[in-house]
């Protein structure tokens, strides 16, 4: 009975020690590298923009903390998506996301309605006319944050891309 007992103690200690190290370099990597673009950018947004900046977001709803990291009051636009009224209605982000392109030159027309920055996943640069987009608008890439090694779907990508109007 000593013998089990002292067995089963062992047992305990080697799963508990086996279950730790398993798990603390996965806590470490979701809690300091996975999915930290969007943080880490908005640093970078808030030092960069002015009290005449506008900033429009190209990323899923909420993507981004938003005002709560940015601290100054400036313009800021992201797609919505609230909860549906009817069951016709579509959210601006799946209407977004089916052609980024209509979507883009039907609601930003003539350069005075354009927005000083763009922030955006860097597979939105994949789809036909969202660069052709950045270019007529004379953006320039300003910042590249890393985000995530497991995008998913394809809306989210490995780097979020933030563009200044030059």
């Amino acid at each position: 009975m000593k013998v089990l007992h002292q067995w089963r103690r062992k047992a305990i200690y080697c799963t508990t020690c086996l279950l730790l190290l398993a798990h603390i370099p996965m806590a470490l990597y979701f809690s300091c590298v996975h999915q930290r673009g969007t943080v880490a950018l908005m640093d970078v947004l808030r030092e960069d923009i002015t009290a005449n900046s506008s900033v429009l977001f190209l990323m899923p709803c909420h993507s981004t903390p938003y005002y709560s990291h940015i601290h100054r009051e400036v313009k800021m636009k992201f797609l919505e998506c609230p909860p549906p009224i009817d069951p016709s209605y579509e959210d601006t982000t799946e209407v977004f996301y089916d052609n980024p392109e209509l979507w883009l030159r039907s609601n930003y027309q003539g350069d005075a309605s354009l927005p000083s920055h763009l922030v955006m996943y860097d597979t939105l640069m994949e789809v036909q006319g969202v660069d052709q987009f950045i270019a007529d608008g004379h953006y320039k890439q300003v910042a590249r944050e890393f985000h995530t090694h497991l995008p998913d779907g394809g809306r989210c990508g490995t780097y979020i891309l933030m563009f200044r109007k030059a």
